[in-house]
C-alpha cells in the first residue's frame, strides 16, 4: 500500500501543479487584460480543452493498458504508432483551427494560430509510456517543469504588457520541453521513434481508442450540463450562478487525488486483462483508498468549501453554503464509482465505459430539466448526485460482468 500511495502522491504533485498553473495564468489574465480580451481568450481556451481530448485520444488509458501487457521489445513500435496517431489527429484539428483563424480577426485570429503549436506539443507527450512503465517520477517532474515555465513566462509577459496570444506559445514551449525530457528518460539509449510501418497499428489504436475518447467527451459534458441548464431554464442571477460554478470547480479540483491513484494503478489494471483474481485485487486496493478519501473529502468539502470560497472572494457566498453539503455527497459517490469505472476503461471493457458515462450524462440532463426550473441551484446539485449514482450502479454491474467473462475464459 505504501508504494501505491507514494506513486499517487508523486503523480498528484505533477497534475496538481499543471492544474494550478492554468488557474494562476487565468487569474493574471483577468487582472491585466481587458474584459473583451479576456472573453476572447476564455472562448479559445474552451475550444482548446475539447480539442486536446481529441488529440490525446485517450492514449493514457488505451496506450497505457496496451504497453503494460506487451513484451519489452515492442514498446518502441507501439510508442511510434501512438505518436503517429496523435500527430495525424493534431494535423486535422490544426487545419480546423487554421480555418477558424482565417474566419476571425484581431486577437481571436492570433490565439487560434498560436494554439496550433500547442496541439502538436500535446500530441508528443509520452504520458502513456511513463504510466505503463510505472515511471511516475519522470511524468511528475516533467509536468512540473513545464507548468513552472508556463507560469513564469506568462506572468512576466502579462506584467510587461505583451499580447495574450503569447501565452499559448509559452505553454507549447513548456510541453515540448517536457516531451523531450520524457523521451530521454523513458526510451532506452539507442531506441528510435520510427514512423515507418506505424500506420497499420495506429489504425488499430484508432479503432480501439474511440470509446474511451468519446467517454471523456461525454464526461466533460456531464460537468457542464448543470450550468448550461441553470443558464437556460431558470431565473438564477449571474452572481448566484458564479457561486455555484465556483463550488463545482472546487469539487472537481478535489478529485485530483482519486485521479492520481487511478493513474498509479493503471499498469496493474492493464495487466489484469483476462485475470479475474488480479483485477479483483486491484479494484479492492483502490476501493479501500477511495472509501477513505471519499468520506474524509466529502465531509471536509461540505464543511470548508464555503469558507474557502468566501476567504478567496472576500465576501459571503450564501449559495455556496446552500449546495456545499450536496457537493460533498457527490464527491463521496464519485470516489465510490472510480475503482469500477476505471476497471472498465483499462481492463478491456471500454464500450461499457462509454455506455456508463453516456447514461450518467443523459440521466443528469433529464434530472436537470425536471428539477432546475423548480429548485434552481439545489435541483442542479441533486441532478449531479443522481447522475453519479447511475454511474456507480452501471459501473459495478458492468465490472461484475467483466469478472464473469474473465472467469469463464471468454475475455
Amino acid at each position: 500500500m505504501k508504494p501505491l500511495l507514494k506513486k499517487a502522491a508523486t503523480l498528484l504533485l505533477g497534475s496538481g501543479l499543471s492544474n494550478l498553473s492554468g488557474l494562476l495564468v487565468f487569474t493574471f489574465v483577468v487582472r491585466f487584460a481587458s474584459k473583451e480580451d479576456y472573453g476572447v481568450y476564455a472562448f479559445t481556451q474552451s475550444l482548446l480543452v475539447w480539442s486536446a481530448i481529441l488529440v490525446q485520444y485517450a492514449m493514457s488509458i488505451t496506450g497505457t493498458a496496451l504497453i503494460a501487457r506487451e513484451p519489452h521489445n515492442r514498446v518502441a513500435e507501439t510508442t511510434s504508432s501512438i505518436l503517429w496517431l496523435r500527430f495525424a489527429i493534431a494535423c486535422v484539428v490544426g487545419v480546423l483551427f487554421l480555418v477558424l483563424a482565417l474566419s476571425s480577426e484581431g486577437l481571436e485570429r492570433a490565439l487560434f494560430l498560436t494554439n496550433i503549436p500547442l496541439l502538436f506539443a500535446a500530441a508528443l507527450q509520452l504520458d502513456f509510456l511513463a504510466l505503463a512503465q510505472e515511471r511516475v517520477g519522470v511524468l511528475s517532474s516533467t509536468q512540473s517543469a513545464a507548468a513552472l515555465f508556463y507560469v513564469v513566462a506568462s506572468v512576466a509577459s502579462l506584467v510587461s504588457g505583451a499580447p495574450l496570444w503569447c501565452l499559448p506559445l509559452f505553454q507549447a514551449i513548456g510541453q515540448l520541453g517536457s516531451a523531450w525530457m520524457q523521451r530521454g528518460h523513458l526510451l532506452s539509449s539507442g531506441t528510435l521513434i520510427d514512423f515507418r510501418g506505424a500506420r497499420e497499428q495506429a489504425m488499430y489504436l484508432f479503432r480501439v481508442g474511440w470509446p474511451a475518447t468519446a467517454a471523456q467527451f461525454v464526461l466533460l459534458g456531464y460537468y457542464s450540463v448543470d450550468l448550461l441548464t441553470l443558464r437556460l431554464t431558470s431565473h438564477v442571477s449571474t452572481a448566484s450562478l458564479g457561486e455555484y460554478a465556483a463550488t463545482s470547480r472546487l469539487m472537481q479540483a478535489g478529485i485530483l487525488p482519486l485521479a492520481a491513484i487511478a493513474n498509479a494503478l493503471a499498469p496493474r489494471y492493464g495487466a489484469s486483462v483476462g485475470r479475474a483474481h488480479d483485477l479483483m485485487t486491484t479494484v479492492r486496493a483502490f476501493l479501500h483508498l477511495a472509501l477513505v478519501i471519499g468520506v474524509l473529502g466529502g465531509v471536509v468539502f461540505a464543511s470548508l468549501a464555503p469558507w474557502t470560497l468566501e476567504a478567496i472572494s472576500g465576501r459571503q457566498m450564501w449559495e455556496a453554503r446552500e449546495v456545499a453539503s450536496i457537493f460533498g455527497l457527490v464527491y463521496f459517490v464519485i470516489a465510490l464509482h472510480s475503482p469500477f469505472s476505471i476497471a472498465l476503461a483499462y481492463a478491456g471493457s471500454r464500450n461499457a465505459y462509454l455506455v456508463a458515462n453516456t447514461l450518467t450524462f443523459l440521466s443528469t440532463l433529464a434530472c436537470c430539466l425536471v428539477l432546475v426550473p423548480t429548485f434552481g441551484l439545489v435541483g442542479a446539485a441533486w441532478s449531479l448526485c443522481i447522475g453519479v449514482l447511475v454511474l456507480v450502479s452501471y459501473s459495478f454491474l458492468a465490472y461484475r460482468s467483466l469478472l464473469r467473462s474473465f472467469e469463464g475464459g471468454r475475455a
